[in-house]
């Protein structure tokens, strides 16, 4: 066996590092890297999208002049670099006729970074006056706010109300049949699923199904109770037999090609998907699926027929897009991808970092071994994610992790480094720092 040189002994104990410190090991003697001081603040709808203009109040709890006034930046950030410690604290909060704070979360390190406040709590509309006091103990105070539309939260409260409503007079009118004993095993079924006993709801379905046993659409209602109950080999029995009475069942067969997924078994459902693409042929969950499945049984021409069909079919999917591109980088085709990333990006720009981040984290999180090639999939995936948002700190240490997996060790370092300049308070930091110390 020929020894290691000391570029790869040097790639091999970071290798090692990440693995380890990815397993959750913990990192001895390392901490966080010291965050600037001052009041540092993002500002996000429920949605995570940052919120721009929004007038962000600061002033001491005891005062009675009107407090400080800033807005936040173009991606919902704000800042008080320079803050006086004051024993009782600041108030601090939003200007808006149209928000309310949602959620907020507070944390306050003391000037040797040691943990003084950290709160974490939803607020509704009435109880806006319950945001507590911003105890800033003259070293670092990280906030976040998420912001929610007067409108949104009533619009949802009436949604809740009328929903609350429909189950209260189906519950009553169940109450009514069990006084007069006249509940049906159907009524018993509905009964149990309200409160999800899937087990109870299945017995009952059963029952139901005596009496009616060429009721396709009951049996596969039973089909889908076994598979929330976790019996997924049971319902595919049930739903084999709903097919056989009603071979035209809608949805049946992209449902069982789901539960065999769930099961390993993908690759064998090809199948039943093609057939639920005769019966729909322009479904794009059942496209989606199909393609999945033609990999997973190994037939790369198929699944490369069927992506492009599902692209002809919905050529504003993103999905479909992302799916497309991925393909393309397994071929090494990137400039044919890195033009596809841009269609996505232009189709829904505010979101398209999450996208590339999803695509790159499918790429290095899939089951089985993870290939030289996979990592090249993720690295494209990571790199537009940050393109299109520099500040994405989750991506450039996902990025950094399958660029120590190419052996890529000074291009790892600097996103790295960054991840820690973007999040020095994030729970992998101490794990980014031990991983660093592991570099040449």
């Amino acid at each position: 066996m020929r020894p290691m040189s000391d570029m790869g002994k040097r790639i091999w104990v970071v290798a090692v590092a990440v693995l380890l410190l990815a397993a959750g090991l913990p990192a001895l003697g390392l901490g966080l890297n010291e965050s600037k001081p001052g009041i540092w603040g993002t500002v996000t709808d429920t949605d995570g999208k940052p919120l721009r203009g929004i007038v962000i109040t600061l002033a001491a709890s005891t005062a009675a002049d009107d407090p400080m006034r800033m807005k936040t930046s173009k991606k919902g950030k704000f800042a008080v670099p320079r803050v006086e410690f004051l024993k009782d604290g600041y108030i601090i909060g939003i200007d808006s006729d149209e928000y309310f704070i949602r959620h907020f979360r507070f944390k306050v390190r003391r000037a040797n970074g040691a943990i003084w406040q950290d709160l974490d709590s939803d607020l509704y509309p009435q109880n806006q006056d319950k945001l507590p006091i911003l105890e800033y103990r003259g070293g670092n105070a990280q906030i976040e706010f998420v912001l929610q539309k007067y409108e949104d939260f009533k619009a949802e409260e009436a949604r809740d109300a009328a929903r609350q409503a429909a189950e209260a007079a189906k519950a009553a009118e169940l109450a009514k049949k069990r006084e007069r004993g006249r509940m049906t095993p159907l009524d018993l079924a509905e009964e149990a699923l309200g409160l999800g006993d899937y087990a109870t709801a299945a017995k009952k379905f059963e029952l139901a199904i005596e009496a009616d046993p060429d009721n396709a659409e009951l049996r596969f209602r039973l089909a889908r109770t076994l598979a929330r109950g976790g019996d997924t080999a049971g319902a595919l029995r049930a739903a084999n037999k709903a097919l056989a009475i009603d071979p035209q069942l809608a949805g049946a067969r992209l449902s069982m090609a789901r539960w065999m997924d769930e099961m390993g078994q993908l690759g064998s459902a090809t199948g039943l998907l093609e057939k639920e693409l005769e019966l729909d042929p322009g479904n794009p969950d059942v496209l989606s699926t199909l393609v999945s499945a033609y990999e997973a049984a190994g037939d790369k021409e198929k699944a490369d027929q069927t992506l492009e069909r599902w692209v002809s079919s919905a050529p504003e999917d993103p999905r479909a897009l992302m799916a497309l591109a991925a393909s393309k980088v397994r071929n090494n085709d990137f400039d044919a991808a890195s033009e596809l990333y841009e269609r996505v990006a232009a189709l829904d720009p505010e979101n398209a970092h999450k996208m590339f981040y999803n695509a790159g984290v499918s790429a290095v999180r899939k089951q089985g071994a993870i290939t030289k090639e996979d990592r090249e999939r993720a690295v494209a995936a990571f790199t537009k994610a940050i393109e299109v948002k520099p500040d994405y700190a989750k991506a450039h240490l996902m990025l950094g992790d399958a660029l120590v997996g190419l052996g890529k060790l000074a291009e790892a370092k600097k996103h790295y480094q960054k991840f820690l300049e973007l999040a020095p308070d994030d729970p992998q930091a101490a794990k980014v720092q031990a991983i660093l110390s592991a570099f040449p």
